[in-house]
């Protein structure tokens, strides 16, 4: 079966012009909604596994403020507001367990 152009699971085409760059634009404009949501979910136990390694997440944690950098630039806000509240949180969990 091939993707149809437009659906969830067509292959997205990245313009020659931005290929290589602009690359952390493209990761917060396909998966910053869930990062967003995971990086507080997953915060104790990444603290907990840090404390035994700090090199364990280093990547993700810092991409993750990489993208709430640009959702700040992107949304004209201080990267303090984008705190997600819980029940927010509990909301995406509940969407993604009915899944």
């Amino acid at each position: 079966m091939v993707p149809v152009a437009g659906s969830p699971c067509a292959p997205v085409r990245i313009p020659d012009a931005e290929r290589g760059r602009n690359c952390r634009r493209w990761v917060w404009y396909f998966f910053y909604y869930y990062l967003s949501r995971f990086c507080p979910l997953a915060r104790p136990y990444i603290d907990q596994e840090r404390r035994l390694d700090p090199t364990i997440w280093e990547s993700f944690l810092r991409l993750c403020d990489q993208l709430d950098g640009i959702e700040a630039a992107k949304r004209r806000r201080i990267e303090s507001s984008l705190v997600v509240s819980p029940q927010d949180l509990a909301r995406f969990v509940n969407e993604e367990l009915a899944l």
